[in-house]
């Protein structure tokens, strides 16, 4: 007599399968890492909704490169050298000077266009098909094709951000607080390893110098404000040649 059929899965438990695995709870990282940013623009004015959206925005950064962090060294040896050049690291080290620092908005952004594009990748991939929803249907589709057009473009952007960042940071320091000091030097060595590490955040770096050379050049420009220039130029170079972890390399995955 033949076996009987065993009953295909549903959909509920296609989902209680999926919330068993590390990669749904790196997902949940991802998924209140954008509720809270929705939240936290939505209450911008108000002191301590504020607080709240912003630490748990950070807490859901650190939840989710926390996740791959330790799926990735858990069975391994300890190398300190192999663990400071891991990209999930260093933004993990971005997520938790953030979230013990005053409230600084610009610093949401880059995470927040990470979050878009791992959701995304992780419904079409792993969700969709626990819900039935076909590689082939218009949606995943839509999003696959998404996906392709502009992952690019949100990295280069996050990559512009954090720059725009550091920019805001280095005039903070005019109001010589203790705390912008420390903002400044400790976020110093994040963009210092990503210059060397991403080849995104080079060629970022090196679209604004073309930009500011071009601003600079202008005739109009005082003689001395274009030597104070150009040995800034000199002193930013001799600083980012330097490398901190080792020589520069192509940027891996992100989260």
């Amino acid at each position: 007599m033949a076996s009987q059929a065993q009953p295909l899965p549903t959909i509920k438990d296609n989902l209680i399968a999926l919330a068993k695995t590390a990669q749904f709870a790196w997902f949940s990282g991802h998924i209140i890492t954008l509720t809270s940013a929705f939240w936290y623009l939505l209450s911008f004015k108000s002191n301590s909704l504020t607080k709240f959206w912003y630490r748990l925005f950070f807490l859901g950064v650190i939840e989710s490169f926390g996740v791959i962090i330790f799926q990735a060294y858990k069975s391994g040896p300890f190398n300190v050298k192999k663990i400071l050049n891991d990209d999930n690291v260093q933004y993990l080290y971005a997520a938790l000077l953030w979230l013990f620092s005053p409230i600084t908005t610009l610093a949401l952004f880059p995470f927040i266009f990470f979050s878009i594009f791992h959701t995304l990748t992780y419904s079409r991939a792993c969700l969709f098909p626990a819900l039935n929803i076909q590689s082939d249907s218009a949606i995943s589709k839509t999003i696959a094709n998404f996906i392709r057009t502009n992952n690019d473009k949100s990295i280069r952007l996050a990559a512009n951000f954090e720059l725009i960042l550091f920019v805001w940071l280095f005039f903070k320091l005019l109001t010589f607080k203790s705390s912008a000091w420390l903002d400044f030097i400790l976020y110093f060595f994040f963009i210092k390893v990503r210059y060397e590490k991403s080849v995104f955040s080079r060629e970022t770096l090196s679209e604004w110098v073309v930009r500011v050379d071009s601003l600079v050049a202008d005739p109009r420009v005082p003689p001395q404000i274009k030597n104070y220039y150009t040995e800034f130029k000199t002193i930013a170079r001799k600083t980012l040649g330097k490398p901190l972890l080792s020589s520069p390399s192509v940027p891996s995955k992100k989260n």
